[in-house]
């Protein structure tokens, strides 16, 4: 009967204890509101594509910021890639904007999030990211999306008439199928 009791109460003291870690990382997962709040972000271009420049002209309100970064990373579906040169200092500019300029680097990125880290009398604090597609044109520098796919003919246009890998692939785990179903049935 006393092993049986202490069994039972280890499970609950286990119980117990997950109970408190899950409510423990829960707590610390509650976002803490910084002292300054952005109050506009403008995006140049406002769809920007992969390996381009981007603009952040940003207006902020609350606390008075001493410094004030923008924090770029830049992801696939299932990577985000975050460097220091991303990490851009922002200059206050004579209409009380602050404004950084970056250039994208991955060419295998589908989006990007930001978000702005400032230094106020509290001390360093950052907001939450917020995510941008990127476009899938690729901008011949004319500034209206006009891309080139590689090929020089100046079009934004894939299609070649060429079956891609993949069909060959497709095809070829349907010949090899019917062939070990084949050699099956004639044994």
């Amino acid at each position: 009967m006393r092993k049986t009791t202490n069994k039972a109460m280890v499970s609950i003291l286990t119980l117990l204890l997950s109970t408190f870690v899950l409510l423990g990382a829960k707590a610390a997962m509650v976002p803490i509101a910084t002292s300054f709040t952005v109050d506009s972000v403008i995006l140049t271009p406002e769809e920007p594509s992969k390996l381009g420049e981007i603009t952040f002209s940003t207006q902020f309100s609350g606390e008075e910021l001493t410094e004030i970064y923008v924090l770029v990373q830049e992801c696939t579906p299932t990577l985000c890639y975050s460097r220091d040169e991303l990490n851009g200092s922002m200059t206050l500019s004579d209409e009380g904007v602050y404004e950084a300029t970056l250039t994208l680097t991955k060419d295998d990125a589908t989006y990007i999030k930001y978000a702005f880290n400032g230094l106020t009398a509290m001390g360093w604090e950052k907001t939450d990211y917020v995510r941008v597609n990127l476009s899938t044109d690729t901008d011949n520098g004319d500034g209206n999306g006009n891309g080139d796919n590689g090929d020089g003919t100046g079009d934004n246009n894939d299609t070649n008439g060429t079956p891609g890998f993949e069909v060959l692939l497709v095809l070829s785990a349907v010949f090899i199928i019917s062939v070990i179903l084949t050699r099956k049935r004639y044994r």
